[in-house]
């Protein structure tokens, strides 16, 4: 017999895969071909319970049509750069809670152990924290812990990223924003990180153009907030011994 099942990954990277035919029918994985493994001995496993208990083998599942909006590339972009916005201040606040961490390791157990309460040395540290830019918060971290290179990267990416949604020229009459670097070196040193297209014709000063509607290049910029929380965080937590769940 053949079902169908549907593929979702949740917050923690871990694959779950359920199979809508089967109430209850649900496993996971650490990789989607382990998941999709799983499902298979869970679709088995529940076939033979559900045979046992007299009851039918499988729901009827049926395709509904929903009219979905359709969205302007504007509504698109404004969308997408606040979401990429908000994410790059919870990596921010992720990086706040490694440095505050490191520096006061007297604090660890309370932390770990109440995930309830705040533990006061915490709180007023991030309340000082917020005083303090992105860049010199993630001048601070790679000082403090060793970051990969890739990582150190990700963190350049998405510094000057946030800074241009942060400061870019908005109009309802286009559906694209526009970003004047502060300075050529700055221009450049964002061309660079964002790996993004010199154009022959450019203007002067600099003017760059933002636009998130390109699924590719949306998914492209996201993907530094994913290596970072995934990858980064997730390893510099575990050297000063802190479960990354407690942070993210």
């Amino acid at each position: 017999m053949k079902f169908n099942v549907t593929i979702d990954r949740d917050e923690d990277g871990v694959w779950i895969i359920e199979c809508p035919s089967i109430p209850g029918c649900i496993s996971q994985g650490a990789t989607k071909e382990e998941a999709l493994e799983n499902i298979q001995d869970a679709i088995s496993a529940c076939l033979q319970v559900r045979s046992e208990m007299g009851l039918p083998l499988t729901i009827e599942t049926k395709q509904v049509e929903v009219l979905v909006m359709n969205l302007t590339v504007l509504q698109i972009n404004l969308m997408r750069a606040g979401e990429l916005f908000m994410h790059s201040m919870w990596i921010q606040s992720q990086m706040v809670d490694l440095l505050i961490l490191k520096k006061h390791p007297a604090i660890h157990s309370e932390f770990i152990d109440n995930p309830v309460t705040i533990p006061n040395v915490l709180f007023l540290n991030r309340a000082e924290y917020w005083k303090k830019d992105f860049n010199h918060i993630r001048k601070e971290l790679i000082a403090e812990f060793t970051v990969d290179p890739k990582h150190k990267e990700d963190l350049e990416a998405l510094y000057h990223l946030r800074n241009a949604i942060a400061h870019c020229h908005v109009s309802m009459g286009r559906d694209y924003f526009l970003y004047r670097p502060k300075g050529d070196s700055k221009g450049q040193s964002m061309i660079a990180a964002l790996k993004l297209e010199r154009k022959t014709n450019e203007a002067n000063p600099l003017i760059l153009k933002l636009a998130f509607d390109n699924d590719d290049h949306y998914y492209e910029r996201f993907s530094h907030i994913q290596r970072l929380d995934a990858e980064c965080f997730s390893a510099l937590a575990q050297s000063i011994s802190i479960p990354h769940s407690r942070i993210r």
